[in-house]
């Protein structure tokens, strides 16, 4: 799978001001159809940047390289029991 970071960074900093802060992310759920509080925003931005309350490209791609990871085996291991459930049953 084939995962573009700077691409889905870009669509969070669409001010294109090369770093992100919660009234970006704010920006981009509420196009989304989700709601979250200021508090919980900041939140989540301390979670993953720096302490300046802004995100930058190597935060971002830091912090979500392990849930691609994760996601690229979920869907390897969803593609094998496909497989393994399409093989046809051999009678014994």
């Amino acid at each position: 799978m084939d995962w573009n970071f700077k691409a889905a960074f870009n669509i969070l900093d669409y001010r294109r001001a090369g770093e992100v802060d919660h009234f970006d992310l704010r920006e981009f759920l509420t196009k989304n159809g989700f709601d979250a509080s200021d508090d919980e925003l900041i939140a989540v931005m301390r979670r993953i940047e720096g302490g300046d309350g802004k995100l930058s490209f190597t935060e971002f791609e830091t912090a979500i390289s392990p849930t691609i990871i994760q996601m690229e085996n979920i869907v390897e291991a969803d593609d094998r029991k496909s497989f393994r459930q399409q093989q046809p049953q051999i009678p014994g």
